[in-house]
C-alpha cells in the first residue's frame, strides 16, 4: 500500500482516536505506515468499543518507548465516565469478546488501555 493512501487511512483514524500531540504523531505515523493491520484493527474496534463502553466514550492514540529495549507500543486509550469499577468491568468484557484472540496480530506493537474520564 502507498505511503499516500496509509496516510488517508491515519487521517481517517483521527476522527474516531485523536493522535495526543505532535510528538506522539511523529512517532506514531511511521509505526502505522509500518504496521498496516494496526490501522483496521482499531477501526474494526472501535463499533465493538461503542458497544461495550456505551455513549459518552473518548478515544485517543499516543506512544510509549520502553526503557529497557527502545520498543515503542501504540496505545489506544479509553475514556469513560464510569466509574473505576465499572470501567476494569467493561475492559476485561472488551478483552474477553474481541482483543485477546487479535493480540497475535498485533506483534507488541498496540495495547488497549481505559482510563476514567478527569
Amino acid at each position: 500500500m502507498r505511503t499516500a493512501a496509509v496516510d488517508a487511512r491515519v487521517f481517517d483514524l483521527e476522527t474516531s482516536y485523536p493522535i495526543a500531540g505532535d510528538e506522539h504523531r511523529a512517532r506514531i505515523i511511521p509505526i502505522l505506515r509500518s504496521n498496516k493491520e494496526l490501522i483496521a484493527l482499531l477501526q474494526e474496534a472501535t463499533p465493538v468499543l461503542e458497544s461495550i463502553f456505551g455513549q459518552g466514550l473518548r478515544l485517543s492514540l499516543h506512544v510509549d518507548r520502553d526503557p529497557e529495549d527502545g520498543f515503542e507500543e501504540v496505545f489506544a486509550t479509553i475514556r469513560s465516565s464510569h466509574s473505576i469499577e465499572t470501567g476494569l468491568r467493561l475492559m476485561a468484557e472488551f478483552d474477553q469478546a474481541w482483543w485477546l484472540s487479535r493480540l497475535p496480530l498485533v506483534k507488541g506493537r498496540l495495547n488497549f488501555v481505559w482510563e476514567p474520564e478527569e
